[in-house]
């Protein structure tokens, strides 16, 4: 399956919408992102059928969150 082709404004776009998902303001009311959350210890990641779409992106542009090596996790940084 090819990945998307986002403009630079998309990129920018989306990597803040993630990143207000995992901020202090948000994360905490977030039923369904915490529903998501895996780990029993910190810092708990999102499954990899959540990120997929949007793992590179997000390990080049985000500063909030991380994407483990594999591209299959998601979590705060």
């Amino acid at each position: 399956m090819a990945h998307p082709v986002y403009t630079p404004e998309q990129k920018a776009k989306i990597v803040k919408q993630v990143e207000f998902y995992f901020s202090d303001s948000n994360l905490p009311k977030d039923r369904f992102l915490k529903a998501k959350l895996t780990g029993v210890t910190e810092p708990a990641q999102v499954p990899d059928e959540v990120v997929a779409a949007v793992a590179v992106l997000l390990r080049a542009r985000a500063k909030v969150v991380e994407v483990n090596s594999s591209g299959t996790r998601l979590r705060r940084r």
